[in-house]
């Protein structure tokens, strides 16, 4: 969460409860789109900054009228995931259906994949199949089951929220096998692909469960423990932060103290702090690190705009005296920066900060910040974020379909 004062809807899958995938009646799907829109008006500060309310009611009606009974949750989600997208908000989003793919045992591509974000070329970069198939990491995935790579990304690039579409590629990269699964609904693929020595080559690749898709993926995420860590090649004294999530406070506090204690103790040259894999969180835990690496008093945010409603309110604790006000648009301001505390074990080497297009929200601040008060060096790609932006993450759950 970027400022508990700034709040934007992202829609949430829940589990559906049955076994077999379920279906819903055209009024029912009509009742959970007025809800999604409702959701999003209600507490979005400006739905409508990128899109004009015309064309969003318009294309929103047409949606409507092509409801008809006995439609599942995929086909719900190919409808009003493009709509939604095209706010143009990382952080209004709706999700893919996971928990339907699991209830009916989804076969789905075992593929991760590369996409170059100049010509949505797609390259193998990790299969999850028992038995490893022809193709080798890197080699380029020409076409899937008759269409061209290039269309595929394409498509569902439509299907991704996001100011840039550098990160809406970083946000397919991880999440192509069961969006393709959800847009097409194919369990075998017909794969062409180019071989050793630029030689075209086809092969036919089974698709595995999602839960054994997820299960796999999920060896390579980090745990709680690893939202950071730290290395350290003591001959050269260079200290590496790896800083994947904005997460856990309480956690993050300890870390820095012992983190940075030990650099103390190696005299550490130089310090790498290294963003790339971060998509935010809680900016609570940037302060925390400023107050470790920056020499002039800091603030990571200077204005802060929230649309007051019934709907936020209910979200937030009744007893929250921020809240204890009128609705409507309210703006908090202030030119105060964040004072520097007394820190025995404040770093005064040199910094470097590592970004990439997946660098979002609060990490994408945390750039900002760093970059306005002159803590360091970036190198890397520009970040998936913008500095001005809308921030925070409010599930809702469609009524119905509990979408």
């Amino acid at each position: 969460m970027k400022n508990k004062y700034l709040s934007i809807i992202t829609i949430l899958m829940l589990t559906l409860g049955v076994q077999a995938q379920k279906r819903f009646s055209k009024q029912q799907l009509i009742s959970d789109a007025d809800s999604l829109y409702a959701a999003i008006y209600e507490i979005h500060p400006d739905m409508f900054a990128e899109y004009p309310k015309v064309l969003f009611m318009e294309e929103l009606n047409s949606i409507k009228e092509t409801f008809k009974d006995s439609m599942t949750i995929f086909d719900q989600y190919k409808s009003i995931a493009p709509l939604i997208s095209k706010l143009g908000d990382g952080h209004t989003s709706v999700s893919i259906p996971y928990n339907a793919l699991k209830e009916i045992n989804a076969k789905i591509l075992p593929f991760d994949v590369d996409i170059d974000k100049s010509d949505y070329s797609i390259y193998l970069s990790k299969d999850y199949s028992t038995t490893q198939s022809e193709i080798l990491p890197n080699e380029t995935i020409l076409s899937i089951n008759g269409r061209s790579c290039s269309e595929l990304v394409k498509d569902m690039l439509r299907y991704k929220s996001g100011e840039k579409e550098s990160f809406k590629i970083e946000l397919l990269k991880n999440r192509f096998a069961p969006l393709l699964y959800v847009l097409n609904g194919d369990s075998v693929f017909d794969i062409e692909y180019m071989g050793e020595k630029n030689i075209p080559l086809s092969t036919t690749i089974h698709g595995i469960p999602y839960c054994e898709w997820d299960a796999q993926k999920k060896q390579n995420r980090p745990d709680n423990d690893t939202y950071y860590s730290m290395s350290i090649d003591s001959k050269n004294k260079i200290a590496i932060i790896d800083f994947r999530s904005f997460s856990d406070l309480s956690r993050f506090e300890v870390f820095l103290d012992s983190a940075f204690n030990e650099i103390k103790q190696q005299k550490i040259n130089d310090l790498i702090i290294d963003i790339r894999k971060n998509g935010g969180g809680n900016s609570a835990l940037g302060d925390e690190l400023f107050q470790y690496i920056s020499h002039v008093p800091f603030s990571q945010f200077g204005k802060v705009t929230i649309k007051i409603s019934d709907r936020l309110k209910q979200k937030h604790n009744k007893d929250d005296k921020d809240f204890d006000v009128p609705n409507g648009i309210e703006t908090f301001e202030t030119d105060k920066l964040i004072a520097l505390r007394d820190n025995k074990l404040r770093y005064t080497g040199n910094i470097y900060l590592l970004t990439s297009n997946y660098t979002f929200s609060s990490a994408t601040d945390f750039a900002w910040t760093f970059q306005y008060f002159k803590t360091g060096t970036i190198i890397g790609e520009e970040t998936g974020g913008l500095i001005v932006c809308f921030g925070d993450i409010l599930g809702q759950t469609l009524p119905n379909t509990k979408f």
